[in-house]
């Protein structure tokens, strides 16, 4: 009885709402047209306005995602008199953020964006023997655009970019299987450093002498940087990826990326070549002091075309079964600045110079599956011509006499290893690097030409590091 009570009692009170919604239809209808007219426009319009400013959807037809890296090291060092160790951030890659956007407007058809943006703090490329590299003693932080540049894709036809991004052949070099940092990679972050005699040499009393002339002159990345251009890249033709790039009436670059995988045999490579007719300097006058010539003296020059060329490249391997991989990777850059000297003529050049890596590793998982893989390797290296026709400190008068000097014959060897531990489902790598610098210079006296070899002091430097990404 009780539970018939209460299924009549449910029925009873559902056909009560039932009619006092309908009769609240039937006697309100001006209300009813707000609700399908202003009511509903001006909802439509205010959820717009929240999609506009929500950064993960960004509006209705482009979406936009947020993704970035934070990459830091411990990097102690040696220049052969003094020793030290700083927090810096890693220079080879810097901690950044960027914003992405993509939007398909017909089948095969795309369009987007990318605005990128890095942290410059106690960069790794800004430290030496008197600077921990924060930017002043309240270590504020400052940010440099890296890429700000929209594009249009095509399955079939390839895409082109157009804004501050990057040429053809930036990182051309930089192409390891194993994806860990090479060739200059080390120079990104040691650069700052300035080149030591030792205690005794040329005078020099205490801890030995700092020159003027930083460890980075005389290894120099050579890399193409940056720019505001436009850049084209064909799709994946049999694993070919060929890539040009034009910027600024100044410069030209053509590069082509190869990726490929046969059984147990993975490869990745590529080459480019670049060019750049800066006409900055055309014209501009050198002062006497600037220019050595061989015959004795300096004089005056008007610097005229300033044409650079650039070849570089890279290629590594692997055996996927193993995880056993090697790398090669390749700079070589032309100097076209004939200096034609006033009232003679003679003319000085600007001397060629080269950088050649090479990477041996394996990565295999060794660690626990949730971990990832590890990757242990050894690598050597070596500079040539990087200062050579320029002029040296003027310490250098005391290794050939007094007057103007110049450098010649430079070489910087350095080797070392590392391991590298990937962290899978924290998207981190953690990593330990050693290297050993070995630079070598002769200084040659502008009017006696008295040649000497300067006996710098040796550095070494060991990095503990991580990254992760979002």
């Amino acid at each position: 009885m009780i539970g018939g009570m209460k299924k009549t009692t449910s029925r009873l009170a559902i056909a009560t709402a039932a009619g006092l919604f309908a009769g609240g239809l039937a006697l309100t209808p001006a209300q009813a047209a707000d609700l399908g007219g202003d009511c509903c426009a001006d909802l439509e319009e205010r959820v717009a306005e929240l999609e506009a400013t929500t950064v993960r959807k960004g509006n209705r037809k482009v979406s936009v995602k947020v993704s970035g890296q934070v990459n830091y090291l411990l990097l102690v060092w040696d220049d052969g008199e003094d020793t030290d160790a700083y927090i810096v951030d890693n220079n080879e890659s810097s901690s950044r953020f960027r914003f992405t956007g993509a939007a398909k407007f017909k089948p095969g058809w795309s369009a987007g964006f990318i605005m990128e943006v890095e942290f410059d703090g106690a960069n790794g490329n800004n430290v030496s023997q008197i600077s921990d590299g924060a930017p002043n003693e309240n270590r504020d932080l400052t940010l440099d655009g890296r890429k700000v540049a929209w594009y249009l894709k095509s399955d079939r036809l390839g895409e082109i970019w157009m804004g501050r991004y990057s040429p053809a052949t930036d990182d051309i070099q930089l192409l390891n299987i194993a994806g860990v940092p090479g060739t200059s990679a080390g120079q990104f972050n040691y650069g700052g450093f300035f080149l030591r005699v030792p205690q005794g040499t040329g005078g020099c009393a205490g801890t030995g002498c700092l020159l003027s002339t930083t460890l980075g002159q005389l290894t120099p990345s050579d890399d193409t940087r940056r720019g505001e251009l436009i850049r084209y890249n064909t799709p994946s033709l049999a694993g070919f990826v060929f890539s040009v790039s034009w910027g600024e009436d100044d410069f030209f670059d053509v590069a082509v990326r190869y990726k490929k995988e046969w059984n147990s045999i993975r490869v990745v490579g590529g080459i480019g070549y670049h060019t750049d007719t800066d006409e900055t300097a055309d014209g501009q006058i050198v002062a006497p002091d600037a220019v050595p010539v061989a015959s004795g003296g300096l004089l005056a020059a008007r610097v005229t075309n300033t044409d650079i060329e650039r070849y570089a490249g890279s290629l590594s391997i692997m055996h996927t079964p193993t995880g056993v991989y090697g790398y090669y990777g390749f700079t070589y850059q032309e100097f076209d600045d004939n200096s034609a000297l006033i009232n003679t003529a003679s003319d000085l050049t600007t001397g060629d110079r080269e950088h050649h890596y090479f990477q041996l590793g394996v990565k295999r998982r060794w660690l626990a599956k949730n971990l990832g893989a590890t990757t242990i390797y050894g690598e050597y290296g070596w500079f040539e011509g990087a200062l050579e026709n320029t002029n040296a400190p003027s310490f250098s008068q005391t290794f050939v006499g007094a007057g103007e000097a110049f450098f010649a014959n430079t070489e910087t060897d350095f080797y070392g290893g590392g391991i590298v531990q990937d962290i899978d489902k924290a998207a981190m790598q953690l990593w330990v690097h050693f290297v050993y610098y070995e630079p070598e210079a002769d200084i040659v006296n502008a009017a006696t030409l008295a040649t000497a070899s300067v006996p710098f002091e040796e550095f070494w430097f060991l990095s503990f590091g991580g990254k992760i990404k979002f």
